[in-house]
């Protein structure tokens, strides 16, 4: 019962918010935190009042005080003298600065250590740094040149002056203040950011609609700073303005990307489980020490990242954590690298969403959280270590605290479809061995997303079905060599497991500039656009049906619809049905592995770490098979390889690193120009010392529908397709006993997050 009124009221609240008009919620935030905000200083993330409570903490908590220690040690090896030069070195046989901008986070670690002491050589270090931080910023755009990709670093910069602000001399206010802001208002101008360069040399502009972590971020802190400081209190006005508005806005279309079953601001988790929620919680800080209210609790729906979170990742055959590798992920091993220390401060802000538990699940995952001293190291040093203060606001409980109820995670069914990001996850269970699989269709948000509508990612035992290609980085002096690998593979939808259409002298776009495209791939042009048809699951099977027409230029595609069939526990069946505008252009079914497939007449197999994966092609009844990839060959299009830049691949070398780029793909081709094609195949995966051969199986037709047969386990499984369009029949049969017989729904069956939970007493 507990759990139903749980349930209703968040619902309730979800409903609520959604309703409220936009400028409305403008003028109440706003007047809610002008009347919160004081002369007194400190105002961002700690008052006074705070930093006394911590100082009695840091004094009597044994943890508290052997972590502050650590922080005076480190603050303790910063040089006295202040340049780029000097903090570009290491001291102490460590590196005690982070990242292009050094000067943020070293001045506000100066200043948390001064107002944690009251010693004043932490005031004059900090106030050195400062100064020189303000500088450089100015000094940087100056020569068009990047402070860094996300604005944390000078929110850093902006708390050091705040902190210390009123033990500042006037012209201390109005120098380094003066010059910060200007460089936040400059920071403001992202057109010319674009336009003059600096973004490709590493200047972030990612704004509210995306993870927010750019230089729009600036804008409330810097906001808060200036506010009434008598710099230019015009200027900080507006800044405060709308950069409420902007948070607001981000809330809004967070919670709307969320709806009822959760989700981040975009399908790629490591940005909506990373970098993405950082925002977020400073957001929810600050306003929680200005006003004294949670207002994360106005946005419940965002609370509900986890739930998306338990989808997207699985435990592998090794026992570890793995997210399926899809959107604009690195595809080194495609284990879970991402800042789930900074996502469990939701617990903090949702202490009463379903999705708590399972919070907790995933911080008994990780190894920091083995021990008390482990969680408090990885709140004060993460994330390239800019806020030691999260020592102080991060009570969450270790590994040996938490029991995860098993029936509580068995009980989450196995599939689940997010509509909002156009994802949909399915399983055979929640243990090493089991097979997992993520079907990409109908995402709404462009951010971080490839040409993949209708992709599919396949693993047991290891990634057998995989996202291939990886992603580049800026910084490197090879940066813009690796774009021809992004631009021409990665993101292209030829690294991908769909079905591509050959249009002689078709162009592609490319980022940053046009130029680095210039591989006719044959794929998609628009990175949305695929609508989900048709979804339903059950104990028996999961079927999808994904239209990504309108995702290919129409010059040359008419149709190209896929059904999708996980046949609980090991098999898939896939069909698409292709039609171009021309019979001469070429359709092409592809599917990615890590290592060499192996033919045996029209079936093929392939194996990765334990996993290996059968495919058997049915139709067309013709079809020409070419294996594609080994060296020099990993990454081809149309006639050429696009391997990734020489830094990159020396970085990789060095560290000996696991990769899972995926060094060869199957494609799959109609033998005469048709104008209208369908590929048949059904996948069997399995563990690689137990599978040695696929089932048997047989091609079956019928007046109205066409599909396949087979028997695994003493049970008949019949999956047709209509001839005529979406949909067909599902039927199980084991001896004389009927299982299941049912046609495929035509409708996207509803789900919202913890309807399971809320239908128990």
């Amino acid at each position: 019962m507990k759990k139903n009124i749980l349930m209703l009221c968040l619902l309730t609240a979800l409903t609520i918010i959604a309703a409220e008009p936009l400028q409305d919620q403008f003028d109440k935030y706003e007047q809610e935190l002008r009347s919160a905000i004081t002369e007194k200083r400190p105002r961002l993330f700690f008052t006074a009042e705070k930093f006394a409570e911590m100082i009695e903490r840091a004094e009597k908590e044994e943890l508290l005080k052997n972590t502050m220690a650590e922080v005076l040690k480190r603050v303790d090896l910063y040089p006295t003298e202040v340049n780029e030069e000097i903090y570009s070195q290491k001291h102490g046989g460590s590196v005690v600065f982070y990242g292009k901008d050094k000067f943020g986070p070293t001045a506000m670690r100066a200043a948390f250590c001064y107002r944690m002491t009251n010693d004043r050589k932490y005031y004059d270090l900090a106030i050195r740094i400062l100064e020189y931080a303000a500088e450089w910023y100015n000094r940087q755009y100056a020569n068009e040149q990047a402070v860094s990709w996300t604005a944390f670093s000078r929110i850093s910069a902006l708390c050091a002056y705040d902190w210390l602000y009123q033990d500042m001399t006037p012209d201390e206010h109005q120098k380094i203040g003066s010059a910060l802001l200007r460089h936040v208002l400059q920071a403001q101008d992202t057109n010319w950011i674009i336009q003059s360069g600096m973004q490709n040399k590493g200047e972030g502009t990612s704004n509210w609609k995306s993870s927010f972590y750019g230089t729009p971020l600036l804008k409330f802190y810097a906001g808060l700073t200036f506010y009434r400081a008598s710099i230019d209190d015009a200027a900080a006005e507006k800044l405060l303005r709308e950069g409420l508005q902007d948070y607001i806005r981000m809330l809004n279309y967070r919670a709307g990307m969320a709806g009822k079953t959760g989700g981040g601001n975009n399908s790629t988790p490591g940005y909506s489980f990373g970098d993405a929620p950082m925002c977020e919680w400073l957001f929810y800080y600050s306003w929680q020490t200005l006003t004294g209210r949670n207002i994360a609790s106005d946005f419940p729906g965002n609370g509900l990242l986890p739930h998306w979170l338990f989808y997207a990742t699985f435990t592998g055959i090794d026992g570890k954590l793995y997210e399926h590798g899809t959107g604009g992920s690195w595809h080194m091993d495609n284990k879970l690298k991402m800042n789930l220390r900074y996502l469990a401060q939701f617990r903090n802000f949702f202490p009463d969403s379903p999705a708590s538990k399972q919070i907790e699940y995933f911080i008994s995952t990780q190894d920091e959280f083995r021990d008390d001293a482990g969680v408090f190291a990885s709140a004060t040093w993460r994330f390239n270590g800019y806020f030691p203060w999260l020592m102080f606001k991060y009570n969450y409980p270790s590994q040996k605290d938490i029991r995860i109820d098993s029936d509580f995670l068995e009980s989450f069914p196995k599939a689940f479809h997010f509509p909002t990001l156009g994802q949909t996850y399915m399983s055979s269970g929640r243990k090493p061995d089991s097979t997992y699989a993520m079907f990409t269709c109908g995402s709404q948000s462009p951010a971080h997303k490839q040409m993949d509508e209708n992709h599919f990612v396949i693993y047991k035992g290891g990634f057998l079905a995989l996202d291939s290609g990886t992603r580049t980085a800026s910084g490197y002096k090879d940066w813009l060599d690796d774009l021809w690998h992004d631009n021409n593979y990665y993101a292209a939808s030829i690294a991908h497991n769909l079905v591509t259409i050959y249009m002689e002298g078709e162009k592609f776009g490319g980022w940053p500039e046009q130029k680095y495209a210039v591989a006719n791939h044959g794929g998609m042009y628009r990175s949305t656009g695929g609508i989900v048809r048709a979804y339903e699951t059950n104990n028996y099977y999961t079927y999808i049906a994904g239209d990504s027409t309108a995702c290919y230029r129409p010059e040359k595609c008419k149709k190209n619809l896929r059904q999708f069939v996980f046949v609980q526990p090991d098999f898939f069946v896939i069909c698409d049905d292709v039609e171009s505008v021309e019979p001469t252009q070429t359709k092409t079914w592809l599917l990615h592995s890590q290592n060499e497939p192996q033919e045996n007449g029209d079936i093929f197999h392939f194996d990765e770490q334990k996993g290996r994966l059968f495919c058997r092609t049915f139709l067309p009844a013709n079809a020409k098979r070419e294996k594609i990839g080994g060296p020099g060959k990993e990454f081809w299009v149309d006639g050429k390889n696009y391997p990734l830049g020489k830094t990159r691949l020396e970085e990789y070398a060095s560290k000996n690193a696991t990769t899972l780029w995926g060094n060869w793909r199957m494609e799959l081709t109609h033998a005469e120009p048709i104008q209208s094609v369908r590929f048949l195949n059904l996948l069997q995966v399995g563990l690689s010392e137990t599978l040695a051969e696929m089932v048997p199986s047989e091609y079956i037709k019928t007046d109205t529908h066409e599909g396949v047969k087979f028997t695994f386990k003493d049970v008949q499984y019949t999956v047709t397709f209509r001839n005529d369009g979406i949909g067909g029949r599902f039927c199980a049969v084991r001896q004389t006993e009927t299982l299941i017989d049912q046609e495929f729904s035509n409708e996207v069956q509803k789900q919202e997050a913890f309807e399971h939970l809320a239908t128990k007493p």
